[in-house]
Order: structure tokens, then sequence, then C-alpha cells
């Protein structure tokens, strides 16, 4: 990719987490962020339809960036624990910024990405699962559910409130084969 283009898009994103450090991704405007990020309306516009569109993405390259290095996603079905226990760390690693784009009205787009993408990675491997009721329906409990288990409790002891999750993730898993 062109250095150029690199630099830009690198302006956008940092401009992008100050502003949704501040405000909720529905009282940013392009003006705001095109002044911060030191670019110009055009320039935004050749990158991205409007916020939404770059919030979208911004969000979808984390996640991806969750799955990158999960070696097998059809594991999420035989090593729930250990894939539930990965993907909490793959997220907190992410650190910060992870938890500024994915709050407010974007809390449920993580969740949404996040299952929607291990579900293709699952199909993509293992194609039968994709009319698996019982899988999909597993998939589903296991990400929201995980996911608002941790929000709830996190607070408490990050590490062990992970550990417990995927136990738990473990026996669920276990409970429908």
């Amino acid at each position: 990719m062109d250095l150029r283009i690199q630099k830009t898009r690198q302006n956008i994103f940092q401009a992008f987490i100050e502003l949704r450090e501040k405000y909720p991704l529905e009282k940013i405007t392009v003006k705001e962020l095109t002044e911060r990020a030191q670019i110009s309306k055009q320039t935004f516009y050749l990158h991205y339809r409007d916020m939404y569109d770059l919030s979208e993405r911004i969000e979808q390259s984390m996640i991806q960036e969750m799955l990158k290095e999960l070696p097998y996603p059809e594991n999420i079905l035989t090593h729930t624990g250990e894939v539930t226990k990965q993907l909490f760390q793959k997220a907190i690693d992410q650190g910060h910024n992870f938890r500024i784009v994915f709050s407010g009205s974007r809390v449920s787009a993580l969740t949404e990405g996040l299952e929607t993408s291990l579900k293709n990675a699952l199909y993509e491997k293992c194609p039968k699962y994709r009319t698996d009721l019982r899988a999909n329906i597993l998939i589903t409990i296991l990400v929201q559910g995980c996911y608002h288990a941790y929000e709830q409790y996190s607070t408490i002891d990050q590490d062990r409130v992970v550990s417990i999750i995927s136990k738990i993730a473990d026996e669920i898993s276990n409970e429908c084969k």
C-alpha cells in the first residue's frame, strides 16, 4: 500500500479514536474528523462513504485481528474453553482502543461481528455446520453470553473471570454434544 495512503488512514484512525473517546459515534461529524486528522473532506470520502462506514471498517479490522491467529476456528465446538480464553486474551491485548471502538451504541457490533466471523470461519473449514442448528445456536449463546458475563464481572478480577467463563463455556459445549 502506498505510504501516503497508509499515513492518511493512520491519521484518520487516530482522529477517530480521539473523537470516539469523547463523543458517541452519532455525534461525530466528518468535518470534525477531517480537521483533527488534517485531511480534506474530499480525501475522507475517497476512503469511506461516511462515519458509519469508517466505524464498521475499524470494527471489522479489530475483529479480524482477534481471529487472525486463531489456528482452528472449528475448535470453537470441540475445545470451546481454550478458544474462548484465546479470544478474550486477543481482545484484552488490543487494549484501550478496542474498548473505545466498541462502546456506546457500537457494543453490539462486537458480539454480532465476532459471532458472524466465527461462524463464517467455521463454515469455511466445515461446511456441514452451515445448516447445523444446534452448532449455530451454541455459537450464539457462547459469544453473546460470554461477552455479557465478562462485561458484568470484569472489574472484579479479569484473569479469574476469563478463566471461569472459559470453563463454563466448555461445560455448555460438552452438554450440547
